[in-house]
């Protein structure tokens, strides 16, 4: 290679011999020596398209290699079945997921934790998850429920073909709508020491949370006769079936696997209130191939805690088929994933609700009441049966009860319905006991009102009256757990609520009507304004609205 000539003579002279020789040269030649030599408009061209290239192709890459780093993220649970994460601190925990993934299923990502406002364990993140990322697969022979319990437990046989067990249970598991073959299941094997799912039993809470225990002095200090009657209802169930299964027939036929020493009432109410509030919905098929219900719990992913409006995050699959839902009959495992993103320590909710259950239906049932959440908070107006059987209009339609929310507003039509009733009534009253003798609907409708907002008041001072008893006891040193004392004061401040509502409404009402008020009240004509979702007040279930009202008040006899 030639010396290049130094700087003070080349400029002028390689300039020179460069144009001489271009006009020498084919354009192929040119074109390469252009290139060679990094000069010119082509050169300058070419440049500013391999620059443009780069820049296209460097977000290109980064962008595919984010993709590739996202998809490994979100799938990973799925190619690492046996990849255990639990909480050191709590053994029970740790030997839970093990003994998962000893029959094939896996925990990823979470563990279990103590969760102070709930009292009990929790599922909370240990890294980062997406939406709808993958925590944990449970196979089949993991779940407590009948096909498990007839193989793996030593009563399983005799609660499936017991005479005494059929005539209590039914023919078949969970026809009636209760767990008791799989609490007297749960019952037994929570005092064997090598129970099959004795890693399942150990994580469950000693007192779960329920009202049902409860003494009657807690249960009067809750101050809704409405709800405390339905605690007594589930109480007695309890009691009853108690005596039928085991007083009078396991404790003497099957002496060898059941006794009174280890079988009390206590332990069996324990065994259905875990049922109660942590097993699933599930299905089967009898030996015909009919379809039917029954109770299912799934170990490790039941420990969720409830938070409202939390998307379904579970399903039963068949792993076969690549996670298609198949209903639990032929499901071979159980699923759950993150409704949301959460952080790392952030815990994973289910909603226990499902469509909108009452809160006097939540506390009853899961012994708790959902947290910011009045929606299912509902009291209910009873008409005598002296009132009711002359309406015909309200069976008709269905106005037999009427409710009012959180918002206060009492259902439209079955107020109308009262009104019109009042007003019937004094235009045939042979007494003239009635206040006027031509009765209007606007003077029936201020009766109706005024009638309603006298109960309420007195409902107001009922409930007064018993939280300030409660709370003289309290103050006085009376011993009561903070469960029981947390669900009191909730119960007395939702009621007072209500109530407050309801009045308000009503004082409104009448003050709409009387004429020295300025017409811009105006009467409230808001028939669906009750603010509780999913299972909304309508005619066609006043009944079981009815059941599930957290207070209810009675319509007297007396119209005027």
């Amino acid at each position: 290679m030639a010396k290049k000539p130094p700087n003070h003579v080349g400029a002028d002279h390689m300039k020179r011999r460069n144009q001489s020789h271009t006009r020498m040269l084919p354009e192929s030649a040119l074109r390469t020596k252009v290139n060679v030599r990094g000069s010119g408009p082509a050169t300058q061209s070419k440049n500013r398209s391999i620059r443009a290239l780069q820049l296209i192709f460097l977000p290109v890459t980064l962008m595919s290699f984010a993709v590739l780093v996202y998809v490994s993220w979100r799938y990973w649970p799925e190619n690492s079945e046996n990849e255990v994460e639990t909480d050191a601190s709590d053994p029970a925990c740790q030997r839970l997921a093990q003994w998962i993934s000893s029959l094939g299923g896996w925990v990823w990502g979470v563990r279990c934790a103590h969760i102070q406002e709930s009292n009990g364990r929790g599922i909370v993140a240990t890294r980062p998850l997406s939406s709808n990322t993958t925590y944990a697969v449970v196979p089949r022979r993991a779940w407590f429920w009948e096909p498990t319990i007839k193989e793996f437990s030593a009563v399983g046989r005799l609660l499936d073909m017991d005479v005494g067990v059929l005539a209590v249970c039914g023919q078949r598991w969970g026809a009636r709508g209760e767990p008791w073959r799989l609490a007297v299941a749960l019952d037994y094997e929570r005092v064997q020491p090598t129970s099959y799912w004795r890693a399942y039993i150990d994580t469950m809470p000693e007192a779960p949370t329920s009202p049902v225990p409860w003494n009657e002095v807690d249960v009067y200090h809750l101050a809704s006769p409405q709800i405390a009657s339905k605690i007594r209802k589930r109480r007695k169930l309890l009691e009853a079936t108690y005596t039928m299964l085991y007083t009078e027939h396991l404790f003497e036929k099957y002496p060898q696997f059941f006794n009174s020493t280890f079988f009390s009432f206590d332990s069996f109410a324990w065994a259905v209130l875990q049922i109660w509030s942590r097993a699933f919905s599930a299905d089967l098929n009898d030996a015909n191939g009919r379809r039917r219900s029954t109770w299912a719990m799934i170990p490790f992913i039941d420990l969720n805690n409830h938070r409202n409006n939390v998307n379904d995050s579970f399903e039963a699959f068949v792993r076969s088929d690549a996670g298609g839902v198949n209903g639990t009959e032929n499901a071979t495992s159980f699923r759950a994933w993150a409704p949301e993103c959460v952080s790392p320590g952030g815990e994973i909710f289910h909603d226990y609700d499902g469509g909108g259950k009452a809160s006097a239906l939540m506390f009853t049932h899961y012994g708790f009441f959902p947290t910011h959440y009045w929606h299912g908070d509902w009291i209910v107006f009873l008409l005598p049966p002296s009132i009711r059987k002359n309406i015909k209009a309200a069976v008709e339609n269905n106005w037999i009860h009427g409710f009012a929310g959180v918002d206060g507003h009492i259902t439209e039509p079955w107020l109308t319905m009262y009104a019109k009733y009042i007003a019937k009534a004094a235009a045939n009253d042979t007494r003239r006991s009635a206040p006027t003798r031509d009765p209007t609907m606007e003077w029936a409708y201020r009766q109706a009102v005024q009638n309603l907002l006298t109960q309420v008041t007195e409902a107001q001072a009922t409930v007064t009256a018993v939280r300030n008893s409660y709370v003289s006891i309290v103050g006085a040193g009376a011993p009561t757990s903070p469960y029981v004392h947390a669900m009191t004061t909730e119960m007395h401040a939702r009621l007072q609520t209500l109530l407050d509502a309801v009045a308000t409404s009503l004082q409104n009402r009448l003050r709409a009507d009387d004429p020295s008020t300025p017409r811009a009240w105006g009467v409230p004509k808001m028939d669906w304004l009750l603010t509780h979702t999913g299972t909304v007040v309508k005619a066609g279930r006043r009944d079981r609205n009815a059941e599930d009202a957290m207070f209810s008040i009675s319509v007297p006899d007396s119209l005027w």
